[in-house]
C-alpha cells in the first residue's frame, strides 16, 4: 500500500501525548557521544548495527523484549535513530523498559527527538499523534515475544512520520528543526542501557549475547528512497557484558546480561 494510502484521514488526536512517560534520561544515539541530562552517574552501554547512507527513512522488524532493570537503573531499550550525519537532529523509535517513565517492568512504544544536539522528551515536546484505527499511540505497552513487528521512520510531504506495525499513529514536522532536516543520512538499529554504573546488571534486549540464535535482533532492515542495506556493527560499549553480531547486510543481533 502506497504511503499516501497509509495516511489518508488520519486526524490529530484529541488527546496530548505529553501526559504519559515524558521524562528520563536519555542517550544520545550518535557513534561517539552521549549525554547525561545532569545525572552525575548515569552510564550508557550499546550494541548494535549503523549505516550512513541517504534515504528518505528506514524499516526495521525488531524482537520486543521484557529484559530484567535491575534497581537504580534507568532503562533497557531497543530502537531505531534516522539521523543528519552530525547526529546533532535525530528521529528515534522504539521500545523501552523504563520504570521512571512508565512505573512499571513492561516494553513501551516510545518515539523521541533531538534538535541540534539537543534532548527533547519522550513522546511528546512537538510529537503530533494521530487517531488510527489500530489504536498505536506512543507510550503503549507492548507485548514481549517471539514476533518481530514493524518500526518505521519516514519523512514524507513536511513530516517525519512514525509507525510501528505497519501503522503510522503520528508525526515530527520539519518546522521543529527549521525545516533544515528532511533526509536521512544515517541511521541505527541498536540495544541500548542507561545505567547508575559502568557494570550494571540490567539485561539488553532479551538477556542473550548476540552470539545466541535466540537473542534480540533487528531483521529485514531497509531503507526507504535509499539504498540497499549493508550494515556495519557499531563499537560495543563494554563486549564482556553486552555483543552485537551482523548476522546478513540487513540484520543483527544485540543483548547480554550485564554483569551479573
Amino acid at each position: 500500500m502506497a504511503f499516501t494510502a497509509l495516511i489518508a484521514g488520519t486526524t490529530p488526536a484529541m488527546a496530548s501525548a505529553d501526559t504519559k512517560g515524558i521524562y528520563g534520561p536519555k542517550g544520545n544515539p550518535s557513534l561517539a557521544a552521549a549525554s547525561t541530562q545532569g545525572i552525575s552517574s548515569l552510564t550508557f552501554l550499546y550494541g548494535g548495527a549503523f549505516q550512513f547512507a541517504a534515504a528518505d527513512g528506514s524499516n526495521m522488524f525488531t524482537t520486543v523484549s521484557r529484559p530484567a532493570l535491575a534497581a537504580g537503573d534507568f532503562h533497557s531499550l531497543g530502537e531505531m535513530a534516522a539521523e543528519s550525519a552530525d547526529s546533532k537532529n535525530i528521529v528515534e523509535v522504539g521500545w523501552t523498559v523504563d520504570r521512571g517513565l512508565f512505573g512499571d517492568s513492561e516494553p513501551h512504544l516510545f518515539v523521541f527527538h533531538w534538535v541540534n544536539g539537543v534532548p527533547t522528551c519522550y513522546n511528546g515536546c512537538g510529537f503530533v499523534p494521530v487517531a488510527n484505527a489500530a489504536s498505536v499511540t506512543a507510550g503503549m505497552t507492548l507485548r514481549p515475544g517471539n514476533s518481530t513487528p514493524q518500526f518505521t521512520i519516514q519523512h514524507f510531504q513536511g513530516n517525519w512520520w512514525v509507525g510501528f506495525g505497519g501503522v503510522f499513529f503520528g508525526f515530527y514536522p520539519d518546522t521543529l528543526w527549521g525545516n533544515s532536516f528532511t533526509k536521512v543520512a544515517l541511521t541505527q538499529w541498536f540495544g541500548e542501557v542507561a545505567a547508575n554504573s559502568a557494570t550494571p546488571c540490567t539485561d539488553m534486549g532479551n538477556g542473550l549475547f548476540a552470539s545466541s540464535p535466540s537473542s534480540s535482533a533487528a531483521v529485514a532492515i531497509n531503507f526507504i528512497g535509499g539504498p540497499a542495506a549493508n550494515i556495519s556493527l557499531n563499537t560495543i560499549t563494554n563486549p564482556a557484558l553486552y555483543t552485537a553480531t551482523r548476522t546478513s547486510s540487513n540484520s543483527v543481533h544485540f543483548g547480554g546480561p550485564g554483569a551479573c
